[in-house]
């Protein structure tokens, strides 16, 4: 599959001294766009390792390679991701109070729609 989403397939049967050849050619959508999916958990405790999951963003052309995953906080009490890169990072929440977190999903090709996740900690 080349870069552009295409696939050249020649094939070829004999039968006796008869040959035929034909070429198929395998298009898919380049253009689909990638859907972040993020998932938190709905509560939990201050102090304790809460995991944020990405891993279920998705693009519809079924590739894996080459993808990446960027989180980011916008909104609550300040917390520091241990990678905002990775599919599944961790927070440590020092302080109660409820936790917005964004992931843009992408391709080589092109990037998904922000999504949101948030989690309440309570105390």
């Amino acid at each position: 599959m080349n870069r552009n989403g295409q696939c050249d397939i020649e094939i070829e049967a004999k039968l006796g001294d008869e040959t035929a050849k034909d070429k198929l050619t395998i298009r898919t959508d380049t253009h689909a766009t990638p859907v972040a999916k993020p998932t938190c958990p709905k509560t939990a405790k201050v102090n304790t390792i809460v995991q944020l999951d990405g891993s279920r963003s998705e693009d519809h052309r079924g590739f894996r390679r080459g993808y990446t995953w960027q989180w980011k906080q916008t909104a609550g009490p300040k917390a520091q991701l241990a990678s905002n890169e990775l599919p599944d990072p961790i927070f440590f929440p020092t302080e109660p109070g409820t936790y917005t977190f964004e992931l843009v999903f992408s391709s080589p090709i092109r990037s998904s729609k922000p999504a949101t996740c948030t989690v309440v900690v309570t105390p």
